[in-house]
């Protein structure tokens, strides 16, 4: 993929902004799909993106549609239960041979693709096959973020720095695209990892997701505290050691063990989970992705997850219990 590749972003969160703001910054061609007052703002004018290293002020080409087969690589940062809706555009806006890199938490619609042919998606974030059967397994690359952002009032971004993305192939020949999309991000300042082995990289994030979210739904707990209150550090270990003995039943083991991502919740500090911002905002959970996807994987294999399936029903019956109308 030359370097006057035309990208899309799709998704104008702190992520997205993020990714979108310093890929422009580079001068690249870049435009990012923002909807509503958030369109509003990016178009009233230049964004700051806060970091500890700095502040640096951009202006982003925002738009609420995407021109048809307009796009060399897109890149979406939205909330996996969100994407499915997104499919028709996203392959209308790609021209021939485009590539595109997910930025989602949990398990993405692909992992179960391992081979050229689309197919074999994950009917918990993929449920008619959409994703799947837009674009083939070698044209895109998968991801995990390692990043905390957020926007403030006034709609800029603020970092807390030390981001990291970790790119790999999703099926046989998607090498090239995982090289083209490494170079993009590194391009924008990105450290980026290339692993060959990008479903046990899901793993080590999906693991921590699944053992942390749904629980700070329902305890209203920090990471920090999560590792550190005796009640909460048991269910945390225990959902920890069902979640990584699936990858492991699934060939996908991840390298850190249970005591060492408990140590990771314990540095995060007084750090609320992504879930948890939701929960308080009233928004959608991230269940499909974060829990029922790692669910229907366990059927798969008639493995047992009974605390984090306990834990995640908890969840999700607070969650609609917030939104029900007081009697």
């Amino acid at each position: 993929m030359s370097g006057s590749a035309r990208v899309a972003v799709v998704g104008a969160g702190a992520i997205g902004s993020l990714v979108a703001g310093r890929l422009a910054l580079a001068g690249l061609d870049v435009t990012l799909l923002a909807r509503g007052e958030r369109l509003l703002r990016l178009r009233a004018g230049p964004i700051a993106i806060r970091a500890p290293e700095g502040e640096v002020s951009v202006a982003i080409d925002a738009r609420d549609a995407l021109p048809e087969a307009s796009f060399d690589m897109l890149i979406t940062a939205v909330k996996a239960h969100s994407l499915p809706g997104l499919a028709a555009m996203l392959k209308a806006a790609a021209r021939p041979g485009a590539l595109l890199l997910p930025l989602v938490n949990g398990m993405p619609w692909w992992y179960f693709q391992d081979s050229a042919a689309p197919g074999g998606s994950v009917k918990a974030v993929d449920p008619n096959g959409a994703l799947a059967g837009s674009f083939a397994p070698s044209d895109v690359t998968g991801a995990v973020v390692y990043a905390r952002a957020a926007l403030d009032e006034q709609g800029d971004v603020i970092s807390q720095g030390a981001e990291r993305f970790v790119l790999g192939p999703v099926g046989a020949g998607g090498d090239a695209a995982t090289r083209a999309f490494a170079a993009l991000m590194r391009g924008g300042g990105f450290p980026v990892d290339v692993s060959n082995a990008i479903r046990r990289e899901v793993w080590t994030k999906l693991a921590l997701n699944l053992a942390t979210n749904p629980l700070s739904v329902v305890s209203g707990a920090s990471l920090e505290s999560m590792a550190s209150d005796p009640g909460l550090r048991a269910i945390v270990a225990g959902i920890l050691t069902e979640t990584l003995d699936l990858a492991e039943r699934l060939g996908h083991r991840p390298a850190p063990d249970v005591e060492q991502l408990l140590g990771v919740c314990a540095a995060a500090g007084p750090f609320m989970t992504s879930m948890a911002q939701d929960f308080a905002k009233g928004l959608p959970l991230e269940l499909g992705a974060i829990a029922e996807a790692v669910f229907e994987a366990a059927a798969r294999c008639s493995h047992p997850m009974p605390m984090a399936q306990a834990i995640a029903a908890l969840a999700g019956h607070r969650a609609r219990s917030a939104t029900l109308p007081s009697a």
